[in-house]
């Protein structure tokens, strides 16, 4: 299957869970999911996701499970891309929300919170590849220094659209200490992400973990998610989803953890 079908099926997920599409569409979706591990893994996490909405709430969703499940609404074609100008296609957003509200309350999802990260469990060790260099980095390479470790691919639309923010608090807070440390699961050549770490003017460390076994050591839902870690090596915060890194609440939140406000 192309990479196109692909981006194509990550956008229908939503409607394969909900029943909406069926016949001959969805065995070919069945097919392309039963010979792609990729597609078939972003069906498994939704699936978990929705699985975990409890039924007592029936309001709206908050932010960051809005954004989960956006995630996928937004890397289907025709939505805002990262290289297109979101404001131009600002009424494809609208139409995506609406059309994902909808369905969420067809499910009757309500409320969703991501378990509670207790704020004294040291960050789990990771072992991945510097797609610069060739060098085997861990977490302990990063010991004493406040880390903000993004999971994220080169195919995920919102990874792309947070990026750049992310850059910024690099340039801003790197002499401060922080150290941003991105690490791709893309199960591609170093040379893909590297390749994509040129084009988007990347400076902080990328890494690759191309096993994906960082995905199930952190116990995320999905790409992007991101874990900051104080200087004692232990997780403090989570965020699903794409942010703005540089906004002034975050500048004084890592400013905060690094002692330096």
């Amino acid at each position: 299957m192309t990479s196109e079908s692909c981006e194509s099926i990550r956008g229908r997920l939503l409607g394969l869970l909900a029943g909406e599409i069926g016949g001959e569409e969805e065995d070919w979706l069945r097919s392309h999911l039963a010979e792609c591990t990729p597609c078939a893994r972003e069906l498994q996490t939704l699936q978990t996701t929705l699985a975990a909405l409890p039924e007592a709430a029936k309001t709206t969703p908050p932010p960051e499970v809005r954004e989960r499940i956006l995630a996928y609404a937004r890397e289907a074609p025709g939505v805002a891309h990262a290289g297109q100008s979101v404001r131009s296609q600002r009424w494809q957003w609208v139409a995506v929300a609406g059309i994902v509200a909808a369905l969420l309350t067809g499910l009757g999802i309500g409320v969703a919170l991501q378990p509670e990260v207790d704020p004294t469990a040291p960050a789990p060790t990771f072992v991945a590849s510097d797609v610069m260099t060739g060098e085997t980095r861990t977490l302990a390479d990063y010991r004493g220094e406040v880390v903000l470790l993004n999971i994220w691919a080169t195919w995920c639309g919102p990874c792309a659209v947070e990026m750049p923010s992310m850059e910024r608090l690099h340039r801003q807070l790197g002499r401060e200490g922080l150290r941003v440390v991105a690490v791709s699961v893309d199960e591609t050549g170093p040379e893909h992400v590297s390749n994509w770490v040129r084009e988007h003017g990347l400076t902080f460390d990328v890494l690759q973990d191309r096993s994906r076994r960082i995905e199930w050591q952190f116990q995320t839902t999905g790409v992007p998610e991101t874990i900051v870690i104080d200087r004692e090596g232990n997780i403090v915060e989570r965020q699903i989803g794409p942010t703005l890194w540089d906004s002034p609440t975050q500048i004084a939140r890592f400013r905060e953890l690094l002692g330096t406000e």
